[in-house]
């Protein structure tokens, strides 16, 4: 059987207040690096860059979502090169930034 294919995804979300743990796992993302992940346990504004693998290509974070807990998905970057700055004007029916070529 082949192994699975799977695409990395960077992305950078800023806020401040608690930092919403629960969204890794909605996203199933992680910190980019040992840095980013103790800005997170820090306080007051902040910028958090992640890394998402996702088997179905150029899925995304989930913008709205984590709008909802007041934070803002600054900057996405495909597998391909392929940068994005999401706003809420770009979201698909499902929450999650659509692609468009």
């Amino acid at each position: 059987m082949p192994a699975e294919k799977f695409y990395r995804i960077k992305y950078a979300v800023e806020g401040s207040g608690t930092f919403p743990i629960d969204m890794l796992r909605y996203d199933r993302a992680c910190p980019s690096s040992e840095d980013y992940s103790h800005i997170i346990e820090r306080e007051g504004l902040r910028r958090v860059e992640l890394l998402r693998f996702s088997p179905a290509g150029k899925s995304g974070p989930n913008v709205e979502r984590w709008a909802s807990f007041g934070w803002k998905v600054t900057r996405i970057e495909y597998y391909d090169g392929k940068v994005e700055q999401p706003n809420i004007s770009q979201l698909g029916a499902n929450g999650a930034a659509e692609n468009n070529p």
